[in-house]
């Protein structure tokens, strides 16, 4: 399964306690997958990586390293964490000490310019 695509959350805070809807471009190249912000946000901003980390074979979960921050210092850490694969549109993101973020998959209409 290729996860390459354009992914939505509305689980996603920032801060703690703010919810923002989330979307994530994500790219995946062999076993690894790299995850970048469509919307940013305070904690880690547009155009950034937001996680990235490697689909096993014998696995439907990845195990990715996320970037985390906070609005006076954005994008300024790292936290591990797992995305698990539950259905080819459904991808579900846990890491120690966060509630799980369910992502899924979208189709974008872009115009032509």
């Amino acid at each position: 399964m290729n996860l390459t695509g354009t992914w939505v959350s509305d689980d996603y805070d920032c801060p703690w306690g703010v919810a923002h809807t989330e979307v994530v471009t994500i790219i995946q190249d062999g076993d690894r997958i790299t995850g970048t912000k469509v919307t940013g946000d305070d904690c880690v901003p547009a155009g950034d990586v937001t996680f990235s980390g490697v689909l096993r074979a014998d696995s439907e979960t990845v195990s990715v390293s996320w970037v985390v921050g906070h609005p006076h210092a954005p994008a300024s850490g790292r936290h591990p964490g797992t995305i698990a694969i539950a259905s080819p549109n459904l991808l579900l993101a846990t890491a120690p000490g966060w509630r799980e973020m369910r992502f899924r998959r979208v189709e974008l209409d872009v115009p032509w310019r």
